[in-house]
Formats: C-alpha cells, structure tokens, sequence
C-alpha cells in the first residue's frame, strides 16, 4: 500500500507545479502590465518589470510602454502611423486650407495606465491621441493667416498645441512631451498662384530696373548736353573775349591788321605791294640780304 501513495503525491507535485510555472507572467523593460480578473475586472495594481505570478486562467496581463513614443502624421508613404499618406490639412483665418507634418512625443503616465486599458484600451492612440491633435490644431490654426502658419507664427503655433494638447489629454493618462511641426504645404492651386505671383514680382522688378537704367541714361545725355553747351557758351565767350582784345590793340596800332596779314603769308615774301593809298611793306631784313 505505501508504494502506491508514492506515485500520487507526485502526480500532485507535478500539477502545483505545472500550475506554478503556467501562472508566471514577465514584464519587459519598459513595460507595466494591467491585472484583468474575470471576476472583478480590471484591477489598480499594475505590474512592475520583471517576473509575476497571477492565478491562470482567471487573470489576464496586458502590456503597455511607458516609455516615450512618437505619433507621425506625414505625407511620405510609410513614415507615419497610417502607412499611406497622412498629412494633416487644416484651416487658415482666411478660410484657405494648409497641410502639416508633424510628430508628437509622449508617453503613458505609470499610475495611470489601468484607466487607459479600461476606457480607451491598447488601441488608445487612434481612439484619443489621433482626434486630439487634429481638433487642436484646427483651432489653433483657424487664429493664423497662411503665410504666418509658413513662416514667422510657425514656432507660436508649435508651443501652443503643445500646451493645449497636454491639457486635453492629461486627464486621459496621456502625457505630452512635444510637439514638431516638421513641414507646412500649401494646397496645388495656392502653391500656384505663390508662383504666378513670385513670377509677377519678377516682372515687375526687371521693368523697374528697366526704367530706371532708361532714366538714368536720359539724365546722362542731359547732362553731357548741358556740358557741351556750356562748352560752347565758354568758346563763344573767349571768341568774343579775344575779339574784343585785337579790336583794343587796333585800335592803338592801325598797321598792326596788315602786320598779322603778312605773317600769315608764305616766308619767301619779301616784297608785298598793296593797294594805291595803303603804302607798301618792304621787309628791311631781306633787302639787306639781297644787296
């Protein structure tokens, strides 16, 4: 009779040992898991890293990150959480729609994660984080004309979200770290009309610079104009200058006139004879010569 109590003790050691190792649940690095019992739902104690015992079969452990984590909502296949493309298009004060790319970094608060699984569950970023972000920015956005969305309102628009997003889902366990708005697009029609009137500007530039190269050279021969006749002004007045000065010494010399006529003449002249009553010029020298 001993010798067969034997193999049932070991049959039981065998079953609370099965039972044992099956009840064995590990928790990741990183990680903390809800306790689900069947018998009282969800339960507050979540489970640290490491290993844990629960009772099989009546408990069950889901798995949540508390670490930092990233939603992307991108216009490049497959860099978002939605594999096709996911930019996401909001409203300007003028009513004109603009696209953004963005990635918002945040994480689950550790305390807090058995009421995340029990109202949202592990699907949360799509049911809670996803409508967030796009019911902020739209009413952020809606306060901004497009260029300043663009351009110099960019980082105003950035912090902004950040703080209203972390507000909205703060009571949801959810904790915004950041938000990066990496990109902003204009829809193709305005991106064209940006161009027709880029193209516009251009146009406009290039004839003024015309216009004003075309004035600039008008002033230029206005101006060389004017020079010329001030030169001429000047030559007439040292003409008339110079006139008046022969008509000065004229008039003290009356040979002085016949003097400058002969000297003009070739230098072989010798002799002249001029008109009856005007007397004749005998160059002196020359006749000394001849003799």
């Amino acid at each position: 009779m001993p010798s067969q109590k034997v193999p049932a003790i070991a049959v039981i050691l065998i079953a609370i040992g099965f039972l044992a190792l099956s009840g064995l649940r590990s928790i990741g690095a990183g990680d903390v898991g809800v306790q689900f019992s069947r018998m009282s739902g969800v339960l507050p104690e979540e489970l640290d890293e490491g290993w844990h015992w629960v009772i099989p079969g009546l408990v069950q452990i889901t798995h949540y990150s508390i670490r930092s984590q990233t939603y992307t909502m991108s216009a490049t296949i497959g860099e978002g959480v939605v594999r096709d493309a996911d930019t996401l298009w909001v409203p300007t004060t003028e009513g004109l729609k603009v696209g953004m790319d963005l990635t918002v970094r945040y994480r689950l608060k550790p305390e807090t994660v058995d009421q995340v699984h029990q109202k949202l569950g592990p699907d949360f970023a799509e049911k809670i984080l996803r409508p967030s972000i796009r019911a902020t920015l739209r009413l952020i956005v809606s306060e901004y004309g497009i260029m300043d969305v663009y351009g110099p309102k960019r980082e105003e628009i950035q912090q902004k979200a950040e703080t209203k997003l972390r507000e909205r889902l703060a009571k949801d366990g959810i904790e915004i770290e950041s938000i990066m708005l990496r990109d902003v697009f204009f829809t193709p029609e305005y991106q064209k009309s940006i161009e027709n009137k880029q193209i516009a500007q251009q146009q406009a530039q290039q004839m003024e610079f015309v216009l004003e190269k075309e004035q600039k050279e008008a002033e230029r021969k206005k101006i060389e104009a004017e020079g010329v006749k001030n030169a001429t002004i000047i030559k007439a007045e040292g003409q008339a200058h110079a006139m008046e000065e022969i008509n000065r010494m004229l008039s003290k010399n009356e040979n002085l006139l016949q003097y400058m006529y002969i000297d003009k003449l070739a230098d072989d002249v010798e002799v002249l004879i001029v008109p009856s009553g005007t007397g004749t010029l005998i160059n002196p020298e020359a006749l000394l010569k001849r003799r």
